[in-house]
């Protein structure tokens, strides 16, 4: 094995290391204020190159194994070529997912896990080919390097996990798992007299041709459609994804209506358009109020859409495989999430208010013990939690750092707990919260002003607390929509 000419091996491994361990500073970079236009551009190209390095370093392993076994006859060139054209990609997709990542368009704590996945993975693969181009014949070091291949796959795999739920949901590759050890409780399609236009035909519909843009990860637009509620959340240009009763003013049908080539239509080319007949439903259903309750029923007495519906016939058999998936999807968390609450001591229930698989989580009467251990364990659940109620809990500042990665938190209440407010810097990045109760927390001046970090924060509760009346209006006069009040408030 010899290295470049002029450039010697174990110099090349050293430089091939440091780049390595140089990704793994890449997570912790904030993106800078302003984004040049070619930055921008070739973020978007992050999908065209991300497949390259996946395929080139799997290439590399099983080459590897082939030639371990005899499969093949070994062949220097050919491993050398395919390891450095491995790096080369993954500087690539790395480098284009970074301008994609600093351009706004995703966010969250899935989006992180992807961003520190990918710099692990390019970590290994160049450390990999550090140990590979340092080999002398015969060398030791040879199993450490094909374990490094092995490593570098596994790394690439997951974070290429992480990037599918990214675009297409959270639960994209699992969605049916369940129904592989678990009976669904009904044997076929459903009746049509116990169906509902929005939760069996339009929600499907949205979810095959919307959703993988329009999610709470990735809001193109500032638009939602993951919910029955996001749809009527106003987006960037100021009208929502519907607007019940008029389909003029409704977001997603007029971009729905424009010309193929038009820029801002939708879905956007290479995505699978509405049929006719999609199209047809989804206007009737906005036009008559779009209801969560509409029945089949009712809507199959207009000649039109009864004929819609029965075109769309051959699919509702796949739509209903997608609902028992997620409603036993829905029984296993909560199952895990009730054995959780009583080995914690704490009540979790689903929200009343929330969408499907979100819970609120309260304390007892009187309290069981609850600090900042408690809330780490429950992280593999933290995007399922929309409201906490931590009253006289034993959470702290550093305790404000894990919620704030419960991305989908809309209610935090926190009164009587021994807060100073040093902590609220944490919870800028929670998106949905707009309800905040500081009540009887030693929360002062200085602190109150994180406050207004919080993107869509509403009301705001800071009964005796340390936070003057100055203050408060001086926040209130620069952030408007949000009001701070001098009242106990609820919990």
């Amino acid at each position: 094995m010899h290295a470049k000419p002029g450039i010697p091996r174990p110099l090349l491994a050293v430089l091939l290391g440091l780049i390595g361990l140089g990704f793994l500073f890449l997570p912790g970079l904030a993106p800078p204020a302003e984004i040049p236009v070619i930055a921008l551009l070739l973020g978007r190209a992050h999908p065209l190159v991300l497949h390259f390095p996946i395929v080139l370093i799997m290439l590399a392993l099983v080459f590897e194994l082939f030639c371990r076994f005899k499969v093949v006859e070994r062949s220097e060139t050919f491993i050398r070529v395919i390891l450095i054209l491995s790096l080369l990609s993954f500087v690539a997709a790395i480098a284009s997912g970074y301008f994609l990542f600093a351009s706004g368009e995703y966010s969250g704590r899935l989006m992180t896990s992807h961003f520190w996945g990918a710099a692990i993975s390019g970590a290994a693969a160049f450390l990999t080919a550090g140990i590979y181009f340092f080999l002398p014949k015969n060398s030791g070091l040879f199993s450490l390097y094909l374990s490094g291949l092995f490593v570098s796959n596994v790394a690439i795999v997951y974070t290429g996990h992480l990037g599918g739920s990214l675009t297409h949901g959270r639960d994209f590759l699992s969605e049916y798992t369940p129904l592989l050890f678990q009976k669904p409780e009904s044997s076929g399609p459903k009746d049509a007299s116990e169906m509902l236009v929005y939760t069996d035909l339009i929600a499907p519909v949205l979810e095959a041709k919307c959703i993988s843009c329009h999610n709470s990860q990735r809001a193109k637009g500032g638009l939602a459609m993951d919910s029955y509620a996001s749809l009527f959340s106003p987006g960037e240009s100021g009208q929502p994804s519907v607007t019940a009763g008029d389909p003029e003013k409704s977001e997603s049908l007029k971009r729905i209506y424009l010309p193929a080539d038009h820029p801002d239509h939708m879905p956007p080319e290479g995505k699978s358009p509405l049929s006719q007949d999609e199209i047809r439903l989804l206007r009737y259903w906005v036009q008559t109020g779009a209801s969560d309750s509409l029945r089949l029923t009712e809507a199959s007495k207009t000649d039109s859409i009864a004929l819609a519906i029965e075109n769309m016939r051959p699919v509702l058999a796949r739509y209903q495989h997608k609902a028992e998936a997620a409603s036993l999807n829905q029984k296993i968390i909560r199952a895990e999430l009730e054995s959780l609450a009583e080995k914690l001591q704490v009540i979790i229930e689903p929200d009343s208010l929330g969408e499907a698989n979100e819970y609120s989580l309260s304390m007892k009467f009187p309290p069981a013990p609850f600090t900042n251990d408690q809330i780490q364990s429950l992280k593999p659940y933290f995007p399922y939690f929309s409201k906490l109620s931590l009253v006289s809990s034993g959470i702290d500042d550093d305790g404000l750092y894990y919620l704030g990665k419960m991305e989908n938190l809309r209610e935090l209440y926190l009164l009587k707990t021994g807060l100073d407010g040093s902590g609220l810097v944490h919870l800028q990045h929670l998106k949905k919260l707009e309800i905040l109760n500081l009540s009887y927390t030693k929360t002062d001046d200085q602190s109150a002003f994180d406050l207004m970090k919080i993107p869509n924060l509403k009301t705001v509760y800071l009964y005796r607390t340390n936070v003057s009346r100055q203050v408060m209006e001086a926040i209130m006069k620069y952030k408007r929509g949000l009001i701070l009040l001098e009242e106990e408030g609820v919990f």
